[in-house]
Formats: structure tokens, C-alpha cells, sequence
């Protein structure tokens, strides 16, 4: 311990630190990527690619699911946020990450449609093998209580590399963050950083968040009228 914290002034959106963090990667066009999937070709992507807001939907899932299986896919980072995906779309995409070839490190879902059920989906490729992700992006979504604590599950289990889980605006009250306390306080985890930000914790989950901050391995909130980031720091 015994290094200064540092308070944040703001917390950007899920939107703006997309933005930010990524530069412009050139794409295949949505229309292709569908046309390919349909037809049973291979899909090719770059590294990076970014298929957010390109009108996908649970027919695209299974396409992308073997695209992430094949052996000679070399994607680690991908982008769907903003699409119709809904809890199907995702079960055929966790087909994808179950698969041993699947090096994929970087998921971003925001706004697809998730709820509890597309958890349930995640959570069982995640721990059914082991997975190279270390960023998920489930923001904006529906899982609520009942999803967050699903997720809390993947945090238990050791061979999780997880270092970065978005919940940003996810519908859970202080029961999902009972979940997630529990979780981060018994158990070993890589995660860094944990955005909660524009949800119902009230004031019992923010009391049991802040028993997080007194662990040794915490170093870092953040907190505004509307929104409450958590940064978890492995020391």
C-alpha cells in the first residue's frame, strides 16, 4: 500500500471511452459480414475491429462465433456494441468464446439487449474453459441483481483473467453489489478496474463498496451524484 489515491473529477461514458481508447481500424462493411455469414464463408476480421452500431442481430452471432473459433483468427479485441444481439445472439457468440482457439481478450456488449438469461450464457463459456478476456463490456444493459451475481461467479474461479468488468447503467440495486463485495473480498482477483456507474446501489451498496476500499488491495474510488466507479488495483 502506502501510494496516494487519486480522485477523478469526472467518469467518461461507455460512449466516449470507446472513443478514446481505440484507435480507427478499417472494417469489412456490416452489409458483407452479414452476406459472408449467410452464405457460410469465413469472416476475416483485422485486430481491433469495431462492428458497433452496425445494425447486427442474433442471425450475425453464429458467424461470429466461428469466426472466434477458427484456429487461424488472430482477433483479440471486438466491439458489438450497439446491436440486437438480445440474449440469443449471445448464447451463439458464447459458443465462440468456449472454444479453446478463441483469443479473444477484449468483448465490449454494450447496449445489446442482455439480461440475465445472456449471463448465464457468458458466465458458463468463461468458466467451461480456459479464456484469454481481460475486458467485458456488458454496460447498459438488463441483467440486474440476478445477472451481477452470475458474473460474480467468474470472479471466484482462479483461472479468471478478467481485469476489467463495465456495468455501467445494468438495473442492480445493493443486492448485485452484495454479490460482487462478497466475491472481491474473499477471493484472489486480477480485476482492476470495476465501473458501476448509473445504478440503484443506494445507501447499503455503497456502505458495502466502501468495505471493499479498505482491502489491501484497493486504492481507488470515484463517486458523483449519479455515478459510483469502483477501481480495483492488484498491488
Amino acid at each position: 500500500m502506502g501510494q496516494p489515491i487519486n480522485f477523478r473529477e469526472d467518469v467518461l461514458s461507455t460512449e466516449q471511452r470507446v472513443q478514446q481508447e481505440k484507435p480507427y481500424s478499417p472494417l469489412p462493411s456490416c452489409v458483407s459480414m452479414k452476406s459472408d455469414g449467410s452464405m457460410g464463408q469465413p469472416i476475416n476480421f483485422r485486430e481491433g475491429d469495431r462492428l458497433n452500431k452496425c445494425s447486427l442481430s442474433v442471425t450475425s452471432c453464429g458467424a461470429l462465433a466461428s469466426a472466434l473459433s477458427s484456429s487461424s483468427s488472430s482477433l483479440i479485441k471486438l466491439d458489438l456494441s450497439d446491436n440486437d444481439l438480445q440474449d440469443s445472439g449471445v448464447e451463439l457468440l458464447s459458443t465462440g468464446l468456449d472454444n479453446p482457439l478463441c483469443k479473444l481478450e477484449t468483448l465490449r456488449l454494450s447496449v445489446c439487449g442482455v439480461t440475465e438469461k445472456g449471463c448465464a450464457s457468458l458466465v458458463s463459456a468463461l468458466r467451461s474453459s480456459p479464456s484469454h478476456l481481460r475486458e467485458l463490456d456488458l454496460s447498459y444493459n438488463n441483467q440486474g441483481d440476478s445477472g451481477v451475481k452470475l458474473l460474480s461467479t467468474v470472479l471466484e474461479d482462479p483461472h479468471c483473467k478478467l481485469e476489467t468488468l463495465r456495468l455501467s447503467n445494468c438495473d442492480f440495486t445493493n443486492k448485485g453489489c452484495a454479490s460482487l463485495t462478497l466475491t472481491l473480498k474473499s477471493n484472489p482477483s486480477h480485476l482492476r478496474e470495476l465501473d458501476l456507474s448509473y445504478n440503484n446501489p443506494g445507501d447499503p451498496g455503497v456502505n458495502l463498496l466502501s468495505s471493499v476500499l479498505e482491502d489491501s488491495h484497493c486504492c481507488q474510488t470515484v463517486e458523483s451524484q449519479r455515478k459510483a466507479v469502483l477501481l480495483w488495483h492488484q498491488l
